[in-house]
């Protein structure tokens, strides 16, 4: 291998390296935050905290994929997801 392609190697490397660091402090926020909702009596106890995570992410992470123009604007978007994801998709049974 080059010298060149050895240091293009090590610079990939330490790129990893910072963005794998970022990726943690940034998950490590969200765990706190949805700990601290979670010991606020906010969130159901039978939600698991990581899926509630990833959960979140999926959806804001697939956000812009769901954007088209002419479409759903954003902020119809994120309301209805916000409502989704607290107060879930489904109608209580009627009542006869």
């Amino acid at each position: 291998m080059s010298d060149v392609a050895k240091k293009q190697v090590a610079s990939v490397t330490v790129i990893k390296q910072r963005l794998r660091k970022l990726r943690e402090h940034y998950n490590a926020d969200w765990r706190k935050l949805i700990n601290r909702a979670g010991a606020a009596g906010c969130l159901e106890p039978e939600v698991d905290d990581e899926v509630l995570r990833d959960g979140l992410f999926g959806v804001m992470n697939w956000t812009p994929e769901w954007l088209r123009p002419g479409g759903t604007l954003l902020e119809e978007l994120g309301t209805t997801f916000f409502r989704i994801l607290f107060h879930g998709a489904t109608r209580p049974p009627a009542r006869d």
